[in-house]
């Protein structure tokens, strides 16, 4: 480095981000970062004990901006399903990792916390808190990572002129809708139905009032 920066693991880590989102995965290696970084490979086992343990510090980087402090349950969690998505934008090769890769790490932390936090701000029980954090955590993973997998596919047009129109009906008919619906919309439109329905759950806070109210009518 020309002007001599200290390393540290944080240093390390964003390197091998903006390496990753420049090169991708293909081009990283201990090597290549320690180039880039003006050092010997060596030097960064110091802050990064291997690759491994660099894989997973890439992903906790990134993911480290999925977070919320909203006090609304509801607003925390809209705002870290559209941070997660901003980021597999920013960084589609990372986040792709994150749904996939086994962690020796959990570099998952900050954005489960504070999900978790929201469920029970929220006044999910804590059963609900959890069943709320996984259903929502599967539904942003499973979107986004749809989404990235049609990254770099042929167009659906492409893949209609493989498809008999007449043993596939629906998909040729809806063609246009599949190419032009707004994906952000629907996204946000997909959290507020899953929100929705764990409201009314019987570990959510709307039914636990309910029942709550009724054991006092029966009393």
């Amino acid at each position: 480095m020309s002007d001599r920066q200290p390393l540290t693991r944080d240093l390390v880590l964003q390197a091998a981000v903006d390496l990753v989102d420049e090169l991708g995965f293909p081009a990283l290696s201990m090597r290549t970062l320690g180039r880039r970084l003006g050092v010997e490979a060596m030097a960064l086992y110091h802050h990064v004990p291997g690759k491994d343990a660099l894989l997973d510090g890439i992903v906790e980087i990134v993911l480290a901006e999925v977070c919320s402090t909203a006090d609304d349950w509801r607003e925390a969690l809209r705002e870290i399903a559209q941070h997660y998505r901003e980021a597999s934008r920013q960084h589609p090769e990372i986040v792709m990792l994150s749904a996939t890769r086994r962690f020796s790490s959990p570099p998952w932390g900050r954005t489960t916390d504070d999900m978790l936090a929201a469920f029970r701000r929220g006044g999910f029980d804590p059963v609900g808190a959890v069943h709320g954090y996984r259903i929502v955590s599967a539904y942003m993973t499973g979107y986004v990572y749809g989404e990235l997998r049609l990254q770099n596919a042929p167009s659906l047009r492409e893949y209609l002129e493989h498809i008999d129109a007449e043993t596939h009906p629906a998909l040729h008919e809806l063609a246009d809708e599949l190419e032009t619906v707004d994906r952000t919309s629907e996204y946000e439109f997909g959290l507020e139905l899953v929100l929705d329905a764990l409201e009314r759950s019987s570990t959510g806070p709307a039914r636990q009032k309910r029942s709550t109210g009724s054991q006092r009518d029966r009393a």
